[in-house]
């Protein structure tokens, strides 16, 4: 049995779940998930990056008086950042489990008494962004037979 750590700068992790033999995906405290892989040459474990990719804003530059007469226009917020959360993620309390779903998807439960029946879907056919290569999590299997 191999064991490889990763010092990580995110808060501690609650759930993970394996999408291939060297590939699985964890999600805790941060409220989003995030792919890891293991190098079975080298003995690493490494950061894939963020799967809950969050949306870039179009109000960016705006000031703030601006944006509140957009949000009072349009009774809505822009982006996936609820109003007060300060969370830039689909699903908004601590992940407690992850599990995949029918296609290529990834559900995530929290285990908050007022979630009890809230769930986020990620689509994991997006590509995966934040340093990583561009690739997707369905071809991540073919990427690390041709680097293996």
């Amino acid at each position: 049995i191999a064991v490889a750590t990763l010092a990580s700068e995110t808060l501690p992790l609650l759930a993970l779940t394996f999408i291939t033999e060297n590939s699985l995906v964890a999600a805790g405290h941060d409220c989003f998930p995030a792919l890891f892989t293991y190098d079975s040459t080298t003995g690493t474990l490494s950061s894939g990056g963020r799967l809950d990719v969050p949306k870039q804003s179009s109000q960016r530059g705006l000031t703030a008086r601006k944006r509140f007469q957009n949000l009072d226009k349009k009774a809505s917020s822009e982006g996936n950042v609820a109003p007060g959360s300060g969370l830039d993620s689909v699903h908004k309390n601590s992940v407690s489990q992850i599990s995949g779903s029918a296609g290529a998807r990834l559900s995530a439960h929290s285990s908050a008494p007022q979630e009890w029946m809230s769930m986020s879907i990620w689509d994991v056919k997006n590509p995966l962004v934040h340093g990583t290569p561009e690739m997707t999590i369905a071809r991540l299997q073919d990427y690390e037979e041709q680097n293996a």
